[in-house]
């Protein structure tokens, strides 16, 4: 995702570093912003892909790959095993009035 958001973040950190005054303080700032936001959103995709799977976007080739998909299951299969520890810890630690604060939102 935003593969050139990188090499356009190297040159203008080189070039900040020979001009802090006159440097592109904002563009390396927003392409700062586009390596969080990518991260942000690769970290998402298992559970918006599972809420939306029909979207355009899941038939771009990197969703469609061998490592993202192998990277999928593991994610959802650590949530779900993590729901389940809550749950589990909660049900040992708070009076069962309580329960509803633990559940998974759906």
């Amino acid at each position: 995702m935003w593969p050139w958001a990188e090499d356009l973040l190297e040159v203008a950190v080189a070039m900040l570093r020979k001009d802090r005054t006159h440097g592109p303080h904002r563009e390396a700032g927003f392409l700062q912003f586009l390596q969080a936001l990518r991260r942000s959103f690769l970290q998402d995709a298992p559970f918006l892909k599972e809420e939306w799977p029909e979207h355009p976007l899941w038939q771009e080739a990197f969703f469609q790959s061998e490592a993202f998909k192998k990277w999928e299951c593991q994610m959802l299969e650590f949530y779900a095993n993590a729901v389940k520890d809550e749950l589990s810890f909660g049900l040992q630690q708070v009076p069962s009035c309580r329960l509803v604060f633990f559940m998974p939102i759906q």
